[in-house]
């Protein structure tokens, strides 16, 4: 059984993107976008294991500069444009399990293109699942729409419905500041600006 207190941190970053050409790598105030997600998830007093999943070896080597584990390397069917997050998530899972026999009690998936995410919104969320007996979280900006920032949820439950919103849901608020999403070059603008005006 795992412990209640083994809690993954997944981040996925792929090397393709059509709007925005080496999007997870794109330089944001003088480090690549995948920094932020990193540096972020190192800062989670609440995750006990955070990896990489990339089939990139220069998105790998960003991530193991920053401390991040990439014990593998994702297979190339689930680094296409139509590949689904949770067949990537459920990837590593398996490839753990396979390995290392490790299975934790819950999963986080971060993508890098929610830069203004923080190691306190993670725990925050994490807190918020297990005060609530939740079986997923997913992080909605203030008028319930997903911002693509933070799910959170237990494995079973994401194997058995395929849904990261799966079984008993509670949402997760987040400022919009905090919510932005990098999908093309003027949402790289808007993040740069307002990371300067934090400063």
């Amino acid at each position: 059984m795992p412990s209640t207190d083994d809690i993954l941190g997944i981040i996925t970053a792929r090397g393709g993107s059509k709007r925005l050409p080496g999007k997870n790598l794109a330089i944001l105030r003088g480090k690549p976008l995948l920094t932020y997600t990193c540096e972020a998830a190192k800062a989670s007093q609440r995750l006990t294991r955070v990896i990489l999943s990339t089939d990139d070896e220069a998105i790998a080597r960003v991530g193991k500069e920053c401390g991040i584990e990439v014990p593998f390397m994702r297979p190339p069917e689930l680094a296409t444009d139509n590949a689904q997050s949770i067949d990537v998530v459920l990837h590593v899972l398996d490839a753990l399990h396979k390995r290392e026999g490790y299975r934790p009690s819950l999963v986080v998936l971060l993508q890098p293109t929610s830069p203004l995410r923080t190691g306190a919104d993670i725990d925050a969320a994490i807190a918020l699942l297990l005060e609530r007996g939740a079986d997923s979280l997913v992080s909605v900006t203030k008028d319930g729409k997903r911002n693509g920032a933070l799910y959170v949820i237990r494995p079973d439950v994401l194997e058995r419905t395929g849904d990261f919103g799966g079984g008993t849901h509670v949402p997760f608020v987040m400022d919009c500041n905090r919510s932005i999403d990098i999908d093309e070059p003027f949402d790289l603008a808007q993040a740069e600006y307002l990371l300067r005006s934090q400063r």
